[in-house]
């Protein structure tokens, strides 16, 4: 019998490298302001917001034509992460036989969502329904094996291993899910061990093979419930992730049955994880309807709650579908759940409060001059980089200058830029929405990640004489009261691995609050 279903309770170390993870993932957030401090508005870090990215039968054999017109799209729209949804039957055809034609297809989409700056987090999908085993391969049943059967357990581990191993070289892989919604009931300490052990096991595989981030998605309402922020957990895990939605019942006191205690729940859990050292990412939110209007209005809520929530470094919609599974039994659901219509090739009105959630969104009239955005990088890494950012987007030619260099960033050091670039709207403008991209570089690298997003709403002079920040009186801008804007970038170097030799990764970047002045 495997050590994984001993009942023994081992704790475990953290290893260096471990450490060094947990540094690269660490937030910091600034405040900045010219007549003091003002409070941020919406300090989340936006580094992965984004879809959970299904296809026709779950294949990804989807046209390479029609991926580069989504994730077009998806860049032009501020979105910079999706996921991929992987389930074990289609890995694993029979015991120990992998489908490479599948994981080649995963392979094809995540490289044509790299040309469009798409990074991806890789889900592995597990169902674990007492009744439901249709994501599994048939010989594995019910998923609920997996902490009842130890050679079912070290079948799912030498999977998720394989698929790692063909994935590891792929750059613009994110982070790893290695296991879906894991429960159990009754609440008896051998479920919760087997479980536990299981997951220690499958990220400790994952993390021999690659250095990229794991993580494991929960129910959010059953998160301290069920685990009680169990340090063997803690341990296995880079971040939290949380499958988080409203319930909308009015019997069960279990799960978040309303957006109140859904706030409530969510503040309380990444509060807790921020006081342990682990930020979290909404991996699924979303509403199942066939009522556009409503869908919308159900995602308007939830982006507010997370744009005003600490701690949170992203979320991801499900889902953006381009076909449904009649190996799946709730396809329709899915169908319904998602914010695009595969047959009218149009998005659904919910999809706007993804792409607006990306955004800082500012009101300038034609003519109108903006200064004192700041912007400031910090590195986290282990050595000296060379920092640049220039702008992008429609907006672009209104601002100067259009390359901000920061020059070399020591490691542990700050740098901060004020009045970083003016934004200066011509008088000829046309009213309508602009945006204004900042794309960060590690200079003499190819790398890049988009990280300062703008929504710039133009209006003509005669609706709108003054400057306006959203949230802020213009009569507390004219007296000196600004809100500082920070960029966070956070520089990371790979841990050393026999695949990679030690070198800059690249940058992690995160807004905290967003600065301007008007003149």
């Amino acid at each position: 019998m495997s050590y994984r279903f001993k009942a023994e309770d081992k704790r475990l170390r953290i290893s260096r490298r471990r450490a060094h993870a947990f540094a690269c993932w660490s937030l910091a957030l600034v405040l900045v302001a010219i007549a003091g401090i003002i409070p941020c508005v919406g300090s989340s870090a936006l580094g992965h917001v984004g879809v959970s990215y299904l296809t026709l039968h779950h294949s990804y054999d989807t046209q390479t034509e029609t991926l580069e017109r989504d994730f077009a799209k998806f860049r032009n729209d501020g979105i910079r992460t999706i996921a991929i949804v992987m389930f074990w039957y289609k890995l694993e055809m029979s015991r120990g036989v992998y489908n490479q034609e599948f994981i080649e297809n995963v392979i094809r989409v995540c490289n044509v969502a790299d040309r469009y700056g798409l990074e991806v987090m890789i889900d592995f999908h597990t169902i674990a329904n007492e009744e439901d085993s249709w994501t599994n391969p048939e010989y594995v049943g019910i998923a609920m094996r997996l902490i009842t059967d130890p050679e079912i357990a070290d079948a799912y581990v030498a999977m998720v291993g394989w698929a790692v191993g063909q994935l590891k070289d792929v750059r613009n892989i994110w982070a790893y899910s290695v296991l879906n919604e894991p429960w159990f009931w009754p609440l008896d300490e051998w479920r919760k061990t087997n479980w536990i052990n299981l997951m220690v096991e499958v990220s400790n595989k994952t993390r021999q093979i690659t250095n990229k981030p794991v993580t494991i998605r929960f129910v959010s309402a059953l998160f301290e419930r069920d685990w009680d922020w169990d340090d063997r957990l803690l341990t296995a895990l880079d971040f939290i992730s949380l499958n988080a939605r409203v319930s909308e019942s009015e019997t069960d006191d279990v799960y978040w049955n309303n957006f109140d205690e859904y706030r409530s729940g969510l503040t309380h859990i990444t509060q807790k994880a921020a006081s342990l050292g682990k930020h979290v990412q909404i991996t699924e939110f979303g509403y199942s309807t066939s009522d556009d209007a409503l869908q919308a209005e159900r995602y308007r809520i939830y982006t507010d709650i997370f744009k005003s929530t600490q701690n949170l470094i992203g979320w991801l919609s499900w889902c953006w579908d381009r076909g449904y599974d009649p190996h799946n039994p709730s396809s329709d659901a899915i169908a319904a759940c998602s914010i695009f219509d595969p047959i009218s090739e149009t998005t659904r009105p919910a999809y706007l409060y993804i792409t607006r959630s990306t955004r800082t969104e500012i009101t300038v009239t034609q003519g109108e001059v903006k200064t004192g955005f700041c912007l400031t990088v910090s590195n986290l890494g282990e050595a000296e980089v060379h920092v640049v950012m220039n702008a992008s987007g429609s907006a672009a030619g209104w601002v100067e200058p259009k390359i901000v260099d920061f020059g070399i960033v020591g490691t542990g050091q700050e740098k901060r830029i004020d009045n970083a670039f003016t934004l200066s709207v011509p008088e000829t403008a046309p009213s309508g929405t602009y945006i204004l991209d900042w794309v960060c570089y590690i200079a003499d690298t190819s790398q890049e990640l988009f990280v300062e997003s703008y929504s710039i709403q133009v209006t003509e002079k005669t609706q709108q004489q003054g400057a306006s920040v959203p949230g802020f009186p213009i009569e507390a801008i004219l007296a000196g009261l600004v809100v500082g804007v920070s960029v966070l970038v956070f520089i990371r170097r790979q841990r050393n691995t026999p695949e990679t030799p030690r070198s800059c990764l690249g940058i992690r970047l995160d807004r905290s609050s967003s600065c301007i002045e008007s003149q």
